[in-house]
């Protein structure tokens, strides 16, 4: 398993405690001014080479965890959307 960073955007407290439930290893990182510079706080902490960064906002209920990138694209940033956001709240990046 890969480090798992739950970035707590604020107003989801419910969402947060059950994501902690759900992932006891997982850092709760509190969100700053952009995505850019807390990607980049869980980044620099990880321990793994591999970091999931999940947002506070988004139900995981059916997310697969599971998902390892192809070799040809361990250096781009994964990313993905959940129910009707616009954009992407959760992250998986090569932290090498």
């Amino acid at each position: 398993m890969y480090d798992i960073f739950i970035m707590d955007l604020g107003g989801h407290d419910a969402n947060v405690q059950t994501l902690a439930e759900q992932f006891p290893h997982a850092k709760i990182v509190r969100y700053y001014d952009n995505h850019l510079d807390t990607i980049r706080r869980c980044v620099n902490k990880a321990r793994t080479p591999w970091v999931w960064i999940i947002s506070s906002c988004c139900d995981y209920t059916d997310f697969d965890f599971d998902y390892r990138s192809p070799p040809w694209e361990a250096y781009q940033l994964h990313c993905w959307a959940s129910g009707n956001q616009k954009f992407g709240d959760t992250f998986l990046i090569n932290a090498t």
